[in-house]
């Protein structure tokens, strides 16, 4: 949470002894009380905030250019003067030809290895001069002492003040959250809600104060919080109850709150189970169809890969398309289906990474009526069953929870699957596309993906290159996003100036065409002139990639690696990529056969 609170932060650490200049003059007070001396505190501005005697009604002055207070600041040093005027420390000192002082000594205030002030103690008279001699040694501990207390209470206000922030800062984060989130302290009994949570459980905020957090959600799984034995953790559990003749329905997560092995309460979190349902499935029957004509490319690399694509559509075989995020994998998913004989039937599209475990089973599969509590009457029909005769497109397929990799798995090999709460199987004739951003192999190899599954949804692999691989292509793509947002935002831009695309072509694209497609409607946006220009797209660059300058070419080094590897390969293949060619490419390129492999993994 550090960058969120770096201004506060600056501005914490400025709050000086005048924050709390009244428990200064209390403790002022009190010692010249118990000391018969006169004492004084300075602030980091050398302004003094408290004071006995006749310092009393110097508060707010300055003190003297030179003393030893303003020294003892500057040098974080102690000082004990008894010949105040004459001493060498107090030759700068613009008052030492008629100080007024017979004897004094002064320890600075110190907070974080600074000294945040100085507090001085100080004799006017004879009889002080001589109890100041006679236990000054004394006096000197004593004061040292006050300067640590005093520490201690400023820093007390300045975690006070920061606890303020954090607290503004964390009403503020929550409040805009979409998720239902209550505290609560050990005894179940509510500590802060949000306004999202009120919503959620249909409750104002009058109505949740000094209540129990079981008399709010009403539900047994949430009588665990009042319980101070042992943590309770739960995630994304189903529940449901009646409020005000209105069925809930919610996810229900719990954390606990735990501090030096002490547990002090437990978060709570809501989520919408109808919201969750709307975000994590997209079913449509394909009322928007994609054809292959409308996926742009005239690289080689692109149209290779899309008459691959052409020709596995017009059968049934499992598809698995990979490629990083942006580079259009529903796009390349939606348009085989609409080239497949499936056309006509749906089109299911699941999000893999966005349904909680809890949800899963029951979202793709479906559940029987009476399968768990609050389930809908006459059960409910799983993503699988509604894309039955059409096309399953299982998105992020890498993120699927390790269990329903097996009960996939069945779906593939069996053509059937169960409900949940189900005993009857129910064939459904599917065709499978996934897709992932992820390295399956590898997952395979570490145990986080099924061995079996990969190689069932792996009977047809199609990968589709990033955009720094066929930058060929970048210039239409430019003007066709140009075209279609200055006719969708209504926008007269004529042209496009060559520099913007100049620049563009050494951009190095991490979020691949749909970045590139996001910074185009920016600039059409936001562009006053009749030409598209480079100034107006820059924000838009810096602020994607965390850049404060232009410079969006990549690293030289990443540049020379990535050659070296391709022309090793391409001397690979023009050798015949068996043993032989090995040899001949070592001899060839003068490089180690140790240089080679480590260039090609």
């Amino acid at each position: 949470m550090k960058f969120i609170f770096d201004e506060e932060s600056k501005l914490i650490s400025k709050i000086g002894l005048e924050a709390i200049h009244r428990s200064v003059q209390d403790y002022s007070d009190a010692m010249a009380a118990a000391l018969e001396m006169e004492i004084t505190t300075v602030d980091h501005r050398f302004i003094r905030i408290a004071g006995t005697g006749r310092f009393k009604e110097r508060i707010k002055e300055s003190v003297p250019k030179g003393s030893i207070f303003e020294k003892s600041i500057l040098d974080c040093k102690s000082f004990l003067i008894e010949d105040p005027g004459k001493n060498p420390a107090c030759q700068d000192c613009e008052k030492k030809n008629n100080c007024l002082e017979v004897a004094e000594a002064c320890v600075p205030i110190m907070l974080n290895n600074r000294a945040v002030g100085v507090i001085g103690i100080i004799a006017f008279n004879d009889q002080q001069r001589k109890l100041f001699a006679k236990k000054k040694q004394s006096y000197f501990d004593f004061l040292s002492k006050m300067a640590k207390l005093i520490a201690a209470e400023l820093q007390r206000e300045r975690i006070d003040k920061k606890l303020v922030f954090m607290e503004g800062r964390w009403d503020v984060a929550v409040d805009s959250l979409k998720e239902g989130i209550i505290t609560t302290n050990t005894n179940g009994y509510v500590l802060q809600i949000n306004q999202a949570a009120l919503n959620l459980l249909k409750l104002r905020e009058k109505e949740t104060l000094n209540q129990r957090i079981d008399n709010l959600i009403l539900d047994d799984s949430i009588r665990c919080i009042r319980s101070d034995k042992s943590p309770v953790k739960l995630k994304d559990k189903y529940i449901t109850f009646v409020r005000k003749n209105q069925r809930l329905h919610f996810l229900l997560s719990i954390n606990p709150i735990i501090s030096e092995a002490n547990i002090l309460g437990a978060i709570v979190v809501l989520k919408d189970f109808q919201d969750i349902e709307k975000s994590v499935v997209r079913t449509t029957l394909v009322s928007e169809k994609i054809s292959f004509d409308m996926i742009l490319g005239q690289s080689r690399i692109m149209q290779e890969t899309v008459e691959l694509a052409r020709k596995v559509s017009l059968n049934d075989a499992t598809i698995l398309i990979t490629g990083e995020s942006g580079t259009g994998k529903e796009l390349f998913a939606r348009a085989i289906h609409t080239n497949s004989t499936r056309k006509d039937a749906p089109f299911v599209a699941i999000n893999c990474a966005a349904i909680p475990e809890t949800l899963f089973e029951s979202e793709v599969f479906g559940y029987e009526e009476g399968a768990f509590t609050g389930s809908k009457r006459g059960g409910k029909i799983g993503k699988i069953e509604i894309a039955h005769e059409g096309t399953l497109f299982l998105d992020e397929i890498g993120d699927m929870p390790q269990y329903m990799q097996t009960k996939l798995l069945r779906v593939l090999q069996d053509g059937q699957l169960f409900k949940v709460g189900g005993v009857t199987p129910i064939s459904v004739n599917i065709r499978i596309i996934a897709a992932t951003n992820r390295n399956l192999e590898k997952m395979v190899d570490e145990g986080n993906f099924r061995r079996d599954l990969f190689y069932r949804l792996n009977v047809i692999p199609i990968y589709i290159s990033p955009l720094r691989e066929h930058m060929e292509d970048l210039e239409l793509l430019i003007y066709e996003f140009f075209n279609k947002y200055c006719r969708r935002h209504n926008k007269e831009i004529f042209s496009i100036e060559q520099k913007l695309i100049d620049y563009l072509r050494n951009y190095r694209w991490p979020g691949n065409i749909r970045e590139l497609e996001n910074i185009i409607e920016y600039g059409v946006c936001l562009e006053t002139t009749p030409v598209l220009r480079k100034e107006t797209i820059l924000p838009r660059i810096n602020l994607g990639t965390g850049r404060q300058g232009g410079n969006i070419v990549e690293p030289l080094s990443d540049t020379i690696s990535r050659l070296e590897t391709k022309i090793i390969r391409e001397t690979l293949h023009a050798f015949g990529n068996d043993s032989n060619a090995v040899e001949k490419t070592l001899k060839a390129l003068k490089i180690s056969r140790a240089t080679l492999y480590r260039k090609l993994k």
